[in-house]
């Protein structure tokens, strides 16, 4: 496990983070975006992940507060506009009419 080797890389951490959002384990999806975001927190990567885990614990509040947070390091990222902009209910999620 590459973080046995290097615990302080918030790379590693956000990547288990992706593969634990996509096997359906938030809650450790969750702490592993918290770590990343506590060692480099002017990277937005993190605060999707943690937003990404906060969708599939049903905390709609929680998660558009850490997408607002990552639009504070990435303005202008669409990914992130377009997931707060469907999380909010402003636009409809991609396929749907």
């Amino acid at each position: 496990d590459a973080l046995q080797l290097d615990k302080m890389n918030p790379v590693l951490f956000s990547n288990r983070s992706a593969a634990y959002s996509g096997a359906g384990q938030m809650q450790s999806a969750l702490n592993d975006a918290q770590k990343c975001i506590n060692l480099k927190p002017m990277w937005s990567k993190g605060y999707v992940r943690k937003a990404v885990a906060l969708v599939g614990l049903n905390k709609k509040e929680m998660a558009i507060s850490a997408y607002q947070d990552a639009l504070k390091w990435e303005p202008n990222n669409a990914s992130v506009l377009d997931s707060l902009a469907v999380l909010k209910g402003d636009k409809k999620p991609e396929g749907e009419e």
